[in-house]
């Protein structure tokens, strides 16, 4: 903890900035909107974007709006409640803004929660230089990830980043990066290893997950998820391509490894 003065009136600066902002996006007129609360973000690689994510069987029309404020940047998601029968399964919604300046070194804060926004920066996610023939990038969303902490049962859920590989004819290829010791959900705890990325993988039904330490010290857990049933020496081939040099934590951000590499087709 910092003892300087210096630091505690930032501290308070940016406190009282982000409840200004919050009150702010609170006094507007929502017009049929709902304030709802905003999961983790992920920003452009430019800074100047930001992007959420909403699911659910039922997504009705919405507005994520962005107000900067001094040291902070209040995002604002309102949406229109779905009225009527739900068609279709689960989907999955990204809702973007764009920032008036590069975010830089401001924190993201939730307008409904008042909250700082778990941030993922788009520039430093993970991306493998082999993929396996026919699989493409198709976008890259924040979100959530269900999954399990060592040692525990009960399912959580934690703040991801989730990069999508698509093959028109065998299906998809999930990269999911999330903050902290999580597991995928459903998996059980005696599974069998394999040597991946440089340390012990954990193969599963769908594919195979391990952990980094991310360059703030914590951990940062990765899996490798297919729906195309995709062999594990495949899977692993994609695990050892990914940059292995993490890049200087931003300020006032939490980034977790080094920029895209050549792209490769094993």
């Amino acid at each position: 903890m910092r003892r300087h003065a210096a630091a505690l009136a930032t501290l308070l600066a940016v406190a009282l900035s982000a409840l200004g902002g919050v009150l702010a996006a609170r006094a507007t007129p929502s017009d049929g909107l709902v304030a709802t609360p905003v999961g983790p973000a992920l920003v452009s690689a430019d800074g100047r974007r930001v992007s959420v994510t909403e699911t659910g069987q039922c997504l009705g029309s919405g507005l994520l709006r962005a107000r900067g404020r001094g040291p902070t940047v209040v995002l604002d998601l309102r949406t229109v409640p779905h009225t009527g029968p739900c068609v279709g399964g689960a989907r999955l919604l990204v809702r973007q803004v764009d920032l008036a300046a590069p975010l830089g070194a401001r924190t993201l804060v939730d307008a409904h929660e008042g909250t700082p926004v778990t941030v993922f920066q788009g520039a430093d996610l993970l991306r493998p230089c082999t993929l396996p023939a026919g699989y493409r990038l198709a976008y890259v969303a924040p979100g959530y990830a269900p999954g399990y902490a060592p040692g525990g049962s009960d399912a959580q859920w934690s703040p991801a980043a989730s990069t999508l590989f698509t093959d028109d004819e065998r299906g998809s290829l999930w990269l999911v990066e999330e903050y902290g010791r999580h597991w995928p959900d459903g998996w059980p705890t005696d599974l069998p290893l394999v040597a991946a990325d440089g340390r012990l993988a954990r193969v599963g039904p769908n594919g195979i997950a391990w952990q980094r330490r991310a360059p703030d010290g914590g951990a940062l857990s990765l899996a490798l998820l297919s729906d195309a049933g995709l062999p594990t020496a495949s899977l692993v081939a994609v695990a050892d391509s990914l940059p292995v040099v993490p890049l200087p934590t931003p300020a006032g951000n939490r980034a977790l490894t080094s920029p895209p590499c050549a792209r490769r087709v094993q």
